[in-house]
């Protein structure tokens, strides 16, 4: 027995089955973990198994029994496929762009005709300054007036009465609607030159509007209260998941309680991640947290998640080298081109694209240059590549995954019925691509390119 990396503090302890003959039943001996102190040699913190001849296990196919079925490919799971794609979670992001295009396109196109057209510019900043004042302002009527003289390319100072009445009636005004604006023209003429200074009576210019405000108003804040009140309070998973980790560096390395509070951890870690606290941390915690309870595929698993979120990170890299070097499967990968997609990228990267692509063409109604419709193509057809190669993907099920047991024995089938895929039992670590799913069974594609079958409770699927 050799130590392969210096994380290990203590040789563990063992379970020795034994058989009682006084009381005719099985026990379970447990040793006492012993403590062990390993200093690095050569710099070198860990051991790969590749330095030893003969400790990799090379997986040997299996001649005997038959393979499993092919199922019928019908176009109709060409559309189950697309129609999944459509209910992922990025997808309303996604709708997110057009909807916010065909929204906003009224004023950018507002905000361009008033660029090029003084007239109409005129006439809406003497419309919105005359919205702005409150009903009773001593200012609204004369702003009203501002208001009617830019609409008609009329001086504010020289419109009358007659200009008032002439105007609305080239509209369609209604009757009401003249007669209230012509009892405030006679007002003011009145309060200017008769002695008394008569009030203008009961005129509002827009109580429908201030009503519409007012609703709207209401139910915005009825709406901005719903979402502060306070949720519930819950105990933090991740305050928890570092208290164990704790515990589990003080408790006797190597016992049986140490390994289980690292499960916790791990476990709490995960959980908080699910929680989208602090996602990339608590995965790269809770793959330590795996890999000193000895469970190295669950540690690759959390890596491999970690690496989702903070794919740059060095010691995520250096940790799954490390891990992966202690796995006994020996496996030639063979990469293809699809082994080269950013999967884990794709989906982020087209809903960025495709805001861009309505932003700049929202910009192009806006100033109509040609750089900008020259630029909406150039990303238009870069984000219809992205698609493709999602769409591709998505018709491939081509889920990560990763052997979480010590060791298990693939199938040739989804059964265990059927004979085995290879000589050797698939080892804890191995990694693979989930191809399809049937009940319990999954058929999974080894680095190399073979396909085989095992129990989907065996393996952890990987989220991305």
């Amino acid at each position: 027995i050799r130590a392969l990396s210096t994380d290990v503090r203590a040789f563990p302890s063992l379970s020795i089955q034994f058989f009682d003959t006084e009381k005719r039943e099985y026990g379970i001996l447990l040793t006492d973990p012993q403590p062990l102190k390993v200093q690095p040699v050569e710099g070198k913190s860990f051991v790969s198994l590749d330095t030893y001849k003969d400790v990799r296990v090379s997986l040997v196919g299996q001649v005997d029994g038959i393979w499993h079925n092919y199922e019928a490919n019908i176009m109709d799971d060409i559309l189950n496929r697309f129609v999944a794609i459509l209910s992922s979670g990025f997808w309303p992001i996604v709708i997110c762009g057009p909807i916010a295009f065909v929204l906003l396109l009224p004023l950018v196109l507002d905000r361009r005709r008033r660029n090029m057209d003084a007239r109409y510019r005129a006439r809406m900043e003497t419309f919105e300054a005359f919205k702005r004042l409150p009903e009773g302002d001593p200012g609204k009527w004369e702003a009203f007036q501002h208001f009617l003289a830019a609409s008609f390319d009329s001086s504010p100072g020289a419109w009358t009465v007659e200009d008032s009445r002439r105007a609305l009636r080239k509209i369609g005004a209604s009757d009401d609607d003249i007669e209230k604006v012509v009892h405030l023209h006679q007002w003011e003429d009145a309060r200017d030159f008769h002695p008394e200074h008569p009030p203008a009576g009961t005129v509002e210019l827009n109580p429908l509007g201030k009503r519409i405000l007012r609703l709207i108003s209401k139910s915005a804040l009825l709406l901005l209260c719903f979402f502060l009140i306070p949720d519930e309070a819950t105990a933090s998973d991740w305050s928890e998941a570092e208290k164990l980790f704790e515990q589990a560096i003080k408790a006797p390395a190597g016992s049986k309680d140490a390994m289980a509070l690292y499960m916790d951890s791990a476990l709490k870690f995960q959980s908080a991640a699910a929680a989208g606290e602090r996602p990339g941390i608590a995965w790269y915690n809770a793959g330590n947290a795996w890999f000193r309870s000895g469970a190295l595929g669950r540690s690759i698993a959390a890596y491999r998640e970690a690496r989702v979120y903070r794919p740059f990170d060095p010691l995520i890299t250096e940790n799954l080298i490390a891990v992966r070097s202690l796995t006994l499967t020996e496996m030639t990968e063979k990469r293809g081109l699809n082994s080269f997609w950013p999967g884990s990228w794709l989906k982020p990267l087209f809903a960025v694209v495709s805001v861009f692509f309505w932003i700049l063409l929202l910009c192009y109604f806006r100033y109509r240059r040609r750089f900008l419709f020259i630029t909406s193509c150039i990303i238009a057809v870069f984000g219809t590549g992205i698609l493709g190669l999602l769409l591709l993907k998505a018709f491939r099920s081509d889920q990560q995954g990763v052997v979480i047991v010590e060791e298990v024995f693939a199938r040739k089938g989804p059964s265990y019925s059927y004979e085995k895929a290879f000589t050797e039992p698939l080892q804890d670590g191995l990694e693979f691509t989930l191809r399809e799913a049937r009940d319990d069974w999954g058929l999974i594609e080894l680095p190399d390119g073979r396909q085989c079958w095992t129990p989907l409770s065996q393996v952890q699927l990987l989220s991305f």
